[in-house]
């Protein structure tokens, strides 16, 4: 063997996957013909032949991306997981065991055979602080180290005990981690479990105290351990079977735990969770545990995620955590170069929006080129009217809401390919809606533009508006189920609305409860959802997403109102028609208070058809009623419920966030300036 390099990463190397479990066993040992090698002393080139003719070396192929990637259930679902945490934690509570892990998988779908190198490069580049490796199709990016053998010294890192990174904590411990009982008795399992593989075999042993790791989309306490091997030590190999599978990815006691995961958890974990790394000729080595990965086959992927289960475990914040592991792998396999946007596409934002989110004007554009990509189809005479008013609908409020509930939970830089999906998501529906209605109230003019409904009929204004649709769907498919279901309540919530107001079209009877049922479903809703997606996209806890939710909910109530009072007094050309909704006889919340107080009122609004002259009277006798001041109470106690969901964060994230978030609504819709300035004074809230 001849080893000028002298690295220990140079000369024979093997590399090696070890399945979880014995039985069935698919372990891997893999001793490459070409190895190319890199660290702190240079590059190099490693072969291994018989004959010693060294392998013809040939040019790589070009990396190939997987395309369009959609996600589906594999063995066990959301759901199905949760049921399995709470069987778990009954087992827990029984006195079988004190903890066990449990995983659970998802499948990824790409167009094409999905390229390893693809998937290397965006993990690494994404992960710095992880070890990132694929060794026969396994591939991944794991934050735990299980044993490092350096001569006579060996090092694990220990994790256990998670977060979501939605907080901004000074250096040390965050405090979700820190006082839960929950977090420190299972990274307390960890560290005992990797200290008593290690005690046999060490002259010295010493286990460092927890610091926290923090990954894109978790943080994590981890605690080193170093330790000096005993002279009569066996080698590396040993000594790793000696620590797998340890509490950090079985449970402990070690084998009621596997036994609990033979009986509950319904799939075959293969290599996930084994041993992965690589042994050189002299015995030296390291191998990590194969975490945050997945098993590629062709053009699908198996992708793996598992928590940790105590008695305090609580079966949906598992479930989110699990779905936050699934995202180091499948972020890599959604990470696409943008198209480039149609000719003509432009986005406005005011040079102040910057100084409130630094990156959302050019998250703004992806989001642009998105939508772009997605509703465009091959027959340009389809292509036209179904892009027409993507286009044309400039604000992207909807989106901004997406992206700017995402950003304080997610690392700092740009908004991850995940919330760009899920912004263009929550615009698609948004417009399908516009087309449905724009038909439906026979619309000729939206925004001083002509409808679809008036350029090319009703029958293509439907079909837009259900292309778009499906378009909602598969985008949808690259986000998981939980984000599936949250669009399927959103749905649900906007027809519902609009089916409340449209049987209560011309009801003198309607009150202040149907309204605001109505408003709810039609209008609160998907902002609400848009709050509670870029949210959970960008890895927040379920409590972090239901306040975002809770915030777009009420923002959502207090515009729809204010929307409500601009159809009625608005001095200026909002692009829909004035007095549109009493034309209509869909009474809103000021024609509601108004009929208490003016029975002349119902006479009026009965009239047909209703002139100009006509609304006026209705509006003074609201003024005489004050319907205007009693409505403008209302948004103005949406709006402080708004910033009292926010303040559910803390005191320090409220106080950095909530002033951003309402800065750049302001900018992008007059109207939410104009509120604001309504319900707050002349300082509109800043």
């Amino acid at each position: 063997m001849d080893d000028r390099v002298g690295s220990s990463r140079s000369g024979l190397v093997a590399f090696a996957s070890f399945a979880f479990a014995a039985h069935p066993g698919h372990s891997v040992l893999v001793v490459p013909e070409t190895v190319l090698g890199r660290d702190e002393a240079g590059t190099w080139v490693t072969t291994v032949r018989l004959d010693g003719v060294p392998p013809a070396m040939r040019a790589a192929e070009p990396v190939r991306r997987p395309g369009r990637v959609r996600f589906v259930d594999a063995s066990v679902s959301a759901h199905r997981y949760r049921e399995v945490v709470r069987a778990a934690v009954a087992r827990i509570e029984a006195g079988e065991v004190d903890k066990v892990v449990l995983a659970r998988d998802q499948l990824a779908v790409a167009e094409g055979d999905v390229d390893p190198r693809h998937l290397l490069g965006r993990l690494a580049a994404a992960n710095p602080g992880c070890w990132t490796f694929c060794v026969d199709g396994l591939v991944g990016s794991t934050p735990e180290m299980l044993l490092r053998r350096t001569g006579d010294e060996v090092f694990s890192r220990v994790l256990a005990g998670t977060a979501f990174p939605g907080r901004r904590w000074p250096d040390g411990v965050p405090p979700e981690l820190s006082d839960s009982g929950k977090d420190r008795a299972e990274h307390e399992y960890a560290v005992r479990s990797v200290l008593g593989g290690l005690e046999p075999f060490t002259g010295r042993l010493v286990a460092g105290e927890p610091t926290v790791l923090r990954l894109p989309t978790l943080v994590h306490l981890e605690t080193d351990v170093r330790g000096v091997l005993a002279p009569d030590a066996p080698g590396l190999l040993s000594i790793l079977d000696s620590l797998h599978p340890s509490a950090a990815v079985g449970g402990t006691p070690t084998d009621a735990a596997l036994e609990l995961i033979a009986r509950l958890e319904p799939l075959e974990r293969g290599r996930y969770a084994g041993p992965v790394g690589w042994i050189n000729a002299d015995g030296d080595g390291e191998f990590g545990i194969a975490l945050r990965c997945g098993q590629l086959d062709g053009p699908q992927v198996r992708l793996f995620a598992g928590c940790g289960v105590v008695a305090e475990s609580d079966p949906d914040t598992e479930a989110a955590e699990a779905g936050a592991k699934f995202r180091a792998l499948s972020d890599a396999l959604l990470a696409e170069q943008p198209e480039e946007p149609d000719e003509g596409t432009t986005m406005t934002a005011t040079t102040h929006t910057a100084t409130h989110f630094p990156h959302l004007v050019d998250d703004l554009a992806r989001v642009r080129q998105l939508l772009a990509a997605t509703v465009r189809v091959g027959d340009q005479r389809i292509n036209e009217p179904c892009a027409n008013l993507v286009r044309n609908n400039g604000r992207l409020f909807r989106p901004t809401l997406v992206l700017t509930s995402a950003y304080p939970f997610a690392p700092p830089g740009p908004a991850s390919e995940r919330v760009i999906t899920a912004a263009a998501i929550v615009e698609l529906l948004h417009v399908a809606t516009l087309y449905h209605d724009d038909l439906c109230d026979s619309a000729q003019t939206r925004r001083g533009l002509p409808t679809v409904n008036a350029l090319y009929g009703d029958t293509v204004a439907l079909l837009c508006g259900d292309h778009l649709l499906a378009c909602c769907v598969e985008l949808l498919g690259g986000l998981g189920s939980d984000a599936v279901l949250l669009f399927a309540e959103t749905l649900k919530g906007l027809c519902n609305g609009q089916f409340l107001e449209t049987v209560d079209v011309g009801d003198l009877d309607r009150g202040e409860a149907a309204y605001f049922e109505s408003i709810a479903g039609k209008t609160a809703k998907l902002m609400s959802s848009s709050a509670a997606l870029g949210a959970m996209q960008a890895g927040a806890g379920p409590r972090e997403q239901k306040v975002m939710a809770s915030y777009g909910h009420h923002l959502g109530i207090a515009f729809q109102i204010w929307d409500d009072l601009l159809d009625l007094w608005s001095a200026v050309d909002t692009g829909k028609p004035r007095f549109g909704d009493l034309r209509n006889g869909v009474y809103t919340l000021p024609v509601i208070h108004g009929l208490r107080d003016q029975p002349e009122l119902a006479d009026l609004l009965l009239a047909q058809p209703l002139t100009d002259e006509h609304c006026g009277r209705i509006l003074a006798l609201l003024d005489e009623a004050g319907a205007r001041e009693s409505s403008l109470a209302a948004a103005r106690e949406h709006v402080g419920a708004a910033l009292g969901s926010l303040a559910e964060l803390g005191d320090d994230l409220v106080a950095e966030v909530a002033p951003r978030l309402l800065g750049v609504a302001r900018e992008l819709m007059p109207e939410v300036e104009q509120l604001l300035v309504a319900v707050l004074g002349e300082d509109g809230g800043r």
